[in-house]
């Protein structure tokens, strides 16, 4: 007869992989190990890699705190100072046709999207201080 089941330890490991291709890096492994009492990852993870990497910049800025005042002009008069832009945009409600209080204006290059963020990011625009953040679709 046996005794009781030993075990050499009270904790399991689990290692999972995953392989892909890219266009640009070409083939790229992924491993994930689990273990009681955490995850460790090893290899490269570009869900977990954006936490960590400086946000690139972009031409597209998310302008929000705006009155409900504000229009399309005097969005684009206002962020105009720092480049060129190619589209301001004030998002209405689709009922009732006023401002939501957000909006977004685009830019030619990096560098005056950038300069914008900098100088506009909590400046008062129709009596109210406005948030300016690098827009991304998600």
């Amino acid at each position: 007869m046996r005794g009781p089941r030993q075990t050499s330890s009270p904790f399991f490991y689990l290692v999972a992989k995953r392989r892909y291709n890219t266009p640009k890096a070409g083939a790229r492994q992924e491993e994930m190990q689990f273990a009681r009492g955490g995850v460790r990852f090893s290899g490269t993870f570009p869900s977990a890699r954006w936490l960590c990497a400086p946000r690139h910049s972009s031409t597209n800025l998310f302008v929000g705190g705006l009155s409900y005042d504000t229009n399309e002009a005097v969005l684009k008069d206002a962020f105009g100072q720092h480049g060129e832009i190619i589209e301001a945009k004030v998002i209405c409600d689709h009922v009732s046709g006023r401002s939501k209080g957000y909006g977004f204006v685009r830019f030619t290059s990096e560098t005056a999207a950038t300069t914008a963020l900098n100088e506009m990011d909590g400046q008062s625009l129709d009596g109210r201080n406005i948030r300016v953040h690098y827009a991304h679709r998600g």
